[in-house]
């Protein structure tokens, strides 16, 4: 009998020694607490829903920390969902599984006895529900409540529990569903979530059957919490109340327009996971309204434009005091397969064109190879290459003679940039591209070579961002920021000097050194200080404009995805879209526009200096301008190379020298009598006569029409072509225009007279009569 006995105790412990060790096999890597990587909700800089996003392949979102300590409504409102007993059992709670069992057993509806630790263990494990897996996940709930602690278990729990539509934990649901932070979240609300545990399938609260199961389930927890007296009555008809009355919530989708824009800042935030705390959502410095506002001209301008060969655009908008990105449009239409929208061509490298060239004059000046008063050959020139010799010509194909330094570059002429470039040598040229990251560290100037001046380097709409906001910033590496709140340790190197940086600022604002090459009044001309630069690569296969005021940095680029040529669409027209889109940003948004004058580079001084020379004696000088020299060359002597000379007449060539009557001579300052075109002694032929408006014209004012707005254009021909001419109204002087020499009137009602002249000689047209009215 006690032999007996004895073998049925061995063969019990022996089942049960085998049972034990079979589960501490399957479980004794489990009682950890663990979670998946927390994923981001991104919204824009007003609190606008862009994205939700994982950066780690996982299908599931949420998954973020839970405040300490957790929200009483929120501890109170799910263990009274789910483990009323939690503070008084250690994972497994017996009467819930007697309670169960019997259930069970006596054919009651199934009752799960499943506690928070359980689930906990549940959750983390992810295997079949058999009976075998629930013993182990009872013996899992045990050992993480003895190891952690019912408080670490409770917020794991928080973190991990299902809250439908691929949402895990209450931190990340409280955000998507109510747009609230936990501790903000009331006894409705935070009821409403924790029912959505019980099935968060079932309980979609985005769609309005969903909403309604998990309104009845919230309202047993808040009949629970009355009960064990967690809340009083007042409390209570306050949350039934609430609860009752809370909106379906709305389930925000990425913006359309805004694709590209958030890819890049998933990247970025990818980039610089370790430094973002992924429990509260991330704002990005994306301004949805101004996207939108942008994507609608873009739309418009975009389909203009198609029937010249365009097909797709791209927008980028930045606030250069903060740095943010506000507007991001990388194509129009990302599912356009015909255009191939999918393609970001902010990011995409294009051919440049001459948008480099703020920065190829930036150069020359800081090699003190030059300086503003500096004059530049825009003639004839060829560069010897590998297969022979390569002609350089200008976009328009004509040729403006000598030009001062600011004219050069305002007028946009490829000759003085290749002049400059092989000057200063092309190794610095590319030593500044690379500081500016314009291009890779690795790149050879022996690749480009000159070339590097007129768009032979490839770039991007976001690195040209990025050099161009170095401009605006007074010479400071500037980087465009996707992410707000980042705070930056690192000092920006200083690329460009501050003085060398305002002073190209200055010369892309100044409407009158772009003529003649851009007439007045276009798109390149604003009412504020505004600095813009176009390009337009080989062909019109590209159309750059980049333009900055004090405040907003916009850049745009349009062109074929298949890099055909457009029609002669140059960056002149784009220039138009970009004007549009800083006037809204000016207007619209005045409480981050200050529109101020850009500031004057120190320590150099307003001079007045003869365009055509250079030089600082202005007798006898057709054209006087005033120039920021710096006081160290202001004595200085200049000894000019090579100017450009009309063989026919002796006098500086124009844009209507022929190339077989051009001569190139070196000339000092000195020299500046013998080369004024003009004066009253000339020998030569010369005529000026008004072609706009006719004599006796007659014009009416449209009184729905602001008067600024309404003016006549003043056209005169002039023989030989001189550099400046007079303009006189009723006989006072109205204003001087350059080559092609037309100007604007603002029409003003009654009878005028209006007359040119030249400015050095007694040669003045006949009076053109004129008369406006209402």
């Amino acid at each position: 009998m006690t032999r007996s006995i004895t073998k049925k105790i061995s063969l019990f412990v022996g089942i049960l020694f085998l049972m034990i060790s079979s589960i501490y096999l399957d479980i004794k890597n489990d009682i950890k607490l663990v979670a998946p990587f927390p994923t981001q909700l991104i919204y824009d800089r007003n609190g606008y829903f862009l994205s939700e996003s994982n950066t780690h392949n996982n299908d599931n979102f949420g998954y973020w920390s839970v405040s300490h300590p957790v929200p009483a409504v929120v501890k109170q409102s799910l263990i009274y969902a789910e483990d009323h007993r939690f503070y008084k059992h250690y994972g497994v709670d017996p009467y819930s599984l007697l309670r169960s069992f019997t259930q069970n057993l006596m054919g009651y509806p199934r009752q799960g006895a499943s506690t928070i630790a359980m689930q906990v263990a549940r959750m983390q494990r992810r295997t079949k529900r058999t009976y075998w897996n629930k013993l182990c996940e009872m013996v899992i709930a045990t050992g993480l409540v003895f190891k952690f602690g019912h408080e670490a278990v409770l917020n794991h729990y928080l973190k991990l529990m299902p809250q439908g539509n691929r949402i895990h934990g209450i931190t990340y649901s409280a955000r998507r569903y109510f747009r609230k932070p936990l501790k903000d979240l009331n006894w409705a609300e935070a009821s409403i979530l924790t029912a959505l545990t019980k099935a968060p399938g079932r309980m979609n609260l985005f769609s309005a059957s969903g909403f309604k199961l998990a309104q009845k389930r919230a309202a047993l927890i808040l009949n629970r919490l009355k009960k064990h007296h967690i809340i009083n009555n007042d409390q209570w008809e306050k949350a039934r109340y609430l609860l009752g009355n809370l909106y379906l919530p709305v389930k925000e989708e990425r913006p359309y327009n805004s694709y590209h824009a958030i890819l890049k800042i998933e990247s970025e935030i990818r980039q610089k996971q370790k430094n973002i705390p992924i429990n509260h959502p991330i704002t990005a410095n994306i301004d949805l309204r101004i996207q939108d506002q942008i994507e609608q001209k873009a739309e418009k301008f975009i389909d203009y434009y198609r029937h010249l060969g365009a097909g797709n655009i791209g927008v980028m908008v930045v606030d250069l005091e903060s740095s943010g990105i506000l507007s991001y449009l990388g194509s129009m239409a990302y599912d356009d397969s015909k255009y191939s929208g999918s393609i970001d061509y902010n990011a995409t490298q294009r051919s440049s064109g001459s948008i480099l060239k703020p920065f190829v004059f930036a150069q020359g000046l800081e090699s003190e190879l030059f300086q503003p008063q500096s004059i530049l050959v825009d003639g004839p020139m060829s560069i010897r290459v590998q297969k022979g010799v390569l002609a350089i010509n200008n976009y328009d194909g004509l040729y403006l003679g000598p030009l001062i330094y600011r004219q050069a570059l305002a007028n946009s002429r490829n000759i003085p940039a290749v002049q400059i470039v092989k000057k200063v040598g092309t190794g610095d040229m590319m030593s500044l591209f690379k500081k500016l990251k314009l291009v890779e560290v690795s790149e050879s100037e022996d690749y480009y070579g000159l070339g590097m001046a007129i768009g032979g380097i490839y770039v991007s709409l976001e690195k040209l961002i990025n050099a161009y906001g170095t401009l605006a910033q007074d010479g400071r590496l500037f980087h465009a920021k996707w992410l707000s709140g980042l705070s930056i340790s690192e000092k920006p190197s200083q690329v460009i000097s501050q003085p060398i940086s305002r002073l190209i600022k200055l010369f892309l604002v100044d409407p009158q050194a772009r003529l003649p090459s851009f007439p007045r009044m276009g798109n390149l001309e604003y009412s504020f200080s505004v600095a813009v630069k176009t390009g337009t690569s080989q062909g019109f296969r590209d159309a750059w404009t980049v333009a900055f005021s004090s405040k907003y940095l916009v850049g745009i680029w349009m062109g074929h995805p298949g890099n055909s040529p457009m029609k002669k669409v140059s960056g002149v027209a784009v220039a138009a879209l970009t004007k549009q889109i800083l006037l809204m940003l000016e207007k619209k948004y005045p409480a981050l526009s200050e529109i101020n004058r850009f500031k004057q580079p120190k320590s150099y001084q307003l001079v007045k200096v003869c365009a055509a020379s250079g030089g600082f004696v202005l007798e006898n000088c057709s054209e006087v301008i005033s120039e920021f020299i710096h006081p160290d060359n202001k004595s200085t002597k200049i000894q000019h190379d090579l100017v450009l000379i009309d063989t026919r007449t002796g006098n500086l060539a124009n844009e209507n020298t022929p190339a077989m009557a051009l001569k190139i001579k070196k000339i000092s300052i000195n020299q500046s009598d013998f080369l004024t075109p003009f004066s009253n002694q000339s020998p030569l032929n010369t005529s000026v006569f008004i072609t706009e408006p006719l004599n006796g014209s007659r014009y009416i004012m449209d009184a729905s029409i602001p008067a600024y707005l309404q003016t006549i254009v003043l056209r005169a021909a002039v023989e030989p072509l001189i550099p400046k001419l007079d303009w006189y109204i009723n006989g006072l002087k109205y204003q001087s225009s350059s080559p092609p020499h037309q100007i604007r009137w603002q029409l003003q009602p009654g009878k005028h007279r209006v007359q040119a002249k030249f400015p050095n000689a007694k040669i003045i047209s006949e009076t053109i009569a004129i008369e406006v009215g209402y």
